[in-house]
């Protein structure tokens, strides 16, 4: 008994400095647990408010603000699409913005869920709808400004490529600055300018096409976003927060294509022109600045995953995107929209659904440190 005692003690006495030793080195790093934890949680946290208005900013562009996208899948001020559409914006960010939390940013969501094969041609459907809806701001930028092309969207690329060396914070930071202004000055003009239309009595068949169509934009819209939603969900940390974003940005993005496309409604023929909105608001300098910050703060969010990717490859991709989103903007606006956001769309909606499946098989990890961090302390 003795002798199974003492080398009991012997054993102890070996195993416990390394035990300790690992707890030194957490105390040698200059923190505690509780504080390192602490001042992670400040310098990684984000509001809900901030991330709100991103997520505002990535779907109200030009062609948003301007009718033409609303109208060319809604079909027109139907009940049944917007309500979908409201739906769908909060269920699709509230995805995203949980994964990025979980897995931490849209790297690792991709490669978690899907493996590092499969993932490859996820980020590559992400990175082309960021690309489309980030051509089509150019795009629009050329049409409301022509005596302004390409210097105008030259700059703008310029500005954004400084605002993604800032990271998520410079892009959340810019759309908050701006989107407030943006909302509220669109409700004041049609308000002060427009006026509002009763919603559409239409066939079943025709609101169901309208709802199909529709939901098509809003996966087009999620899966460009994919990439910032998930690096916002990293930053928002808790499901409060993400929900609040989420579901804020939902109801905002629905409202205000509700007035959108209810003041378009009242003069049907606008339907054809190229800004719909801004025909039926007699245009005028306001709403041309007003659709300038809506371009800039959708751009800026969808550049800044193709840039950022990008930079991972080397200088010469680093260089070479900036030229191609400028070169691509050359092509018309209603071309940009009607052939590549469907394509968008149709990727978009595998890739939630995809993801949605993959989630939920995939088991939850707390972090690949979390057994290094539960080791009991020795008296």
């Amino acid at each position: 008994m003795k002798l199974k005692k003492a080398a009991r003690d012997n054993l102890y006495k070996r195993s416990a400095p390394d035990i300790r030793g690992k707890q030194g080195e957490i105390r040698r790093s200059g923190k505690s647990k509780k504080d390192k934890s602490q001042s992670g949680k400040s310098e990684r946290e984000m509001g809900a408010f901030s991330a709100a208005c991103a997520l505002v900013g990535a779907v109200a562009g030009a062609g948003f603000l301007s009718g033409r996208e609303l109208l060319e899948f809604f079909g027109g001020f139907r009940v049944l699409p917007l309500a979908l559409s409201g739906a769908g914006f909060f269920l699709g960010f509230l995805l995203f913005l949980r994964l990025g939390a979980r897995y931490g940013g849209f790297n690792g969501v991709a490669d978690t869920l899907f493996g590092r094969k499969t993932s490859s041609a996820v980020k590559a459907a992400a990175l082309f709808a960021s690309f489309a809806v980030g051509t089509a701001m150019l795009s629009a930028f050329h049409t409301e400004f022509p005596k302004g092309k390409p210097f105008l969207a030259a700059t703008l690329i310029v500005v954004c490529a400084a605002l993604s060396e800032r990271g998520i914070k410079g892009i959340s930071a810019f759309s908050a600055a701006f989107t407030p202004f943006l909302i509220c000055s669109v409700v004041v003009l049609i308000l002060s300018r427009g006026k509002f239309s009763a919603p559409e009595s239409v066939s079943v068949g025709r609101d169901v096409k309208s709802a199909a169509a529709s939901a098509v934009y809003v996966c087009m819209n999620v899966l460009s976003a994919s990439p910032v939603l998930c690096e916002l969900g990293e930053k928002l940390q808790t499901n409060k927060k993400t929900t609040h974003a989420a579901g804020g940005a939902a109801l905002i993005l629905t409202l205000l294509a509700a007035a959108i496309l209810s003041a378009t409604g009242y003069d049907k023929s606008c339907y054809s022109k190229p800004m719909p909105l801004e025909s039926v608001l007699r245009g005028g300098a306001f709403f041309s600045l007003l659709s300038a910050v809506g371009m800039s703060a959708t751009f800026a969010v969808c550049f800044y995953p193709v840039f950022s990717a990008a930079k991972a490859k080397g200088t010469c991709a680093e260089i070479a995107v900036p030229f191609a989103f400028l070169l691509c903007s050359f092509m018309r606006f209603e071309k940009v929209v009607r052939f590549f956001y469907p394509a968008a769309g149709m990727l978009g909606g595998v890739t939630l659904v995809a993801a949605a499946v993959a989630a939920v098989r995939q088991p939850y990890e707390r972090g690949k440190n979390a057994a290094f961090i539960s080791v009991r302390k020795l008296p």
